[in-house]
């Protein structure tokens, strides 16, 4: 009886033990002070990060992306979803919990049994034994989910700089368009009051006077437009790091940005995309679906039940221990379903990456020979076009301010040279944008690291 109670009194420790060690600790309790993962600690300093505060007067594209990246719900979310994988993954490795088993037999019968001298006590612990692999398949998946989680915040990241990129060279456009279309009316300004002043002397007629005023106007509602455009696209930037009103006052580009040096050779640009960050997470779901299915084979494996304890007889007050052992006989269920599904889902992720592989090398290729292409006309246009336009609009100029030239023959040269201007705007920035999609499509994948599955 002796050997029955201390047993007893030992397994319901351990479970007290158990029970007050495995306790959970909320989130929002850790130590501050502990060390934390790259994820955590980057969603806890977007949390902190303080607003923008007061308008700034320059915008530079590093200040946007900065801002962009500590403060856009989009990726402290990706950051919390990161956070929960690590702790499913903890989760995923333990082993099952062991169960405490007690049994009472022969007792409460007729004759003999109908007491509790003959009764025979059992009490023991259970514990359920992985057979197939599960335990090494869980390993693998938990931690690889793990990665491929890490690898899309880190493609989130990407995508947002993207974003960034992209709204940023739209400012930088309007605001382009906006100083053109400013100088535009100040010439049509001047133009105007020149005729007024030859229709006061008689040297222009009232109808020449009217589509000076009629020019004067429309420069006054395009720059109105251009303006409204400025401000949206101001706007939509602002809205890239979580703020319902822009706080700087202009965009700068900076030194060498539309620049950027990029190989376009295509068995450069191919090597650079199967480095990718946009790869690596793809093939990181299709190794994913890989498990999965090494998953679903490990559950054709029954597992075993192995229960072990001590049993104790009221007739003799002996005391035994016992062993059993409970194994499910797979005669009809083996998963085959479950297995036929994961190997359809390794071939779907498998199709899935040559597809995405494919679109890929083709818009890479594609804007690589958009920008060549582009490239060329930016430099017939600044070598050969502007400079023809802006001489042309300057000769004009100077012959109608010496009577030479009539108004028709100014106007005529200066919306040659606005929509020269123009075009030349359209064409940085759609280099601009090009440039920003081709650095998206190369960004390199992070090297591998073990610390992203724990944290550490």
């Amino acid at each position: 009886m002796r050997v029955f109670v201390l047993f007893f009194v030992g397994i319901t420790g351990l479970w007290l033990t158990g029970c007050a060690v495995d306790q959970p600790v909320p989130l929002a309790a850790t130590d501050p002070s502990a060390p934390r993962s790259a994820a955590s600690a980057h969603a806890a300093a977007a949390e902190t990060a303080e607003p923008a505060g007061e308008a700034i007067e320059v915008l530079h594209l590093e200040q946007a992306l900065e801002w962009a990246l500590e403060r856009h719900p989009g990726l402290k979310a990706a950051s919390y979803k990161l956070e929960a994988e690590r702790a499913a993954s903890r989760r995923a490795v333990l082993l099952p919990n062991p169960a405490l088993v007690s049994e009472v037999e022969e007792v409460g019968g007729s004759g003999g049994y109908s007491g509790t001298d003959a009764m025979a006590t059992r009490l023991g612990v259970e514990q359920e034994v992985q057979l197939g692999g599960k335990r090494r398949a869980q390993r693998g998946f938990s931690e690889l989910a793990v990665q491929r989680t890490w690898l899309e915040r880190c493609a989130a990241a990407a995508g947002l700089e993207h974003t960034v990129r992209t709204r940023f060279a739209e400012v930088l456009y309007q605001q382009d368009l906006a100083g053109l279309q400013q100088e535009h009316l100040r010439l049509a300004e001047e133009s105007h009051s020149a005729m007024e002043q030859r229709h006061a002397s008689g040297d222009v007629s009232a109808i020449e006077l009217t589509k000076s005023a009629s020019e004067l106007t429309a420069a006054r509602l395009a720059l109105a437009r251009t303006e409204r455009d400025l401000e949206s696209s101001r706007y939509a930037l602002a809205a890239a790091w979580g703020e319902d009103l822009p706080r700087f006052d202009r965009a700068a580009a900076d030194p060498g940005q539309a620049g950027v040096d990029l190989p376009l050779e295509a068995d450069a640009l191919l090597a650079g995309l199967e480095a990718s960050l946009g790869l690596e997470a793809l093939r990181a779901t299709v190794a994913l679906a890989e498990w999965e299915l090494a998953l679903a084979k490990a559950d054709a494996w029954p597992n075993a039940d192995v229960a072990g304890g001590v049993q104790h007889f009221n007739e003799s007050d002996d005391h035994a221990f016992f062993v059993e052992l409970s194994l499910p006989m797979p005669f009809f269920d083996r998963n085959q379903g479950g297995i036929d599904a994961a190997r359809a889902g390794v071939l779907q992720a498998e199709q899935e990456f040559e597809q995405a592989l494919l679109e890929r090398r083709t818009e890479l290729l594609n804007a690589a020979m958009q920008l060549r292409s582009l490239r060329e006309e930016l430099r017939a246009m600044e070598q050969e076009l502007l400079p023809a336009a802006e001489a042309a609009f300057a000769a004009v100029n100077r012959g109608f301010e010496v009577g030479m030239q009539g108004y028709i023959d100014v106007l005529e040269a200066r919306r040659g040279l606005l929509e020269a201007q123009r075009a030349h705007s359209a064409l940085l920035q759609e280099e601009r944008v090009l440039l920003a999609g081709l650095e998206h499509l190369l960004v390199p994948a992070p090297p591998a690291d073990a610390s992203v599955v724990d944290g550490n």
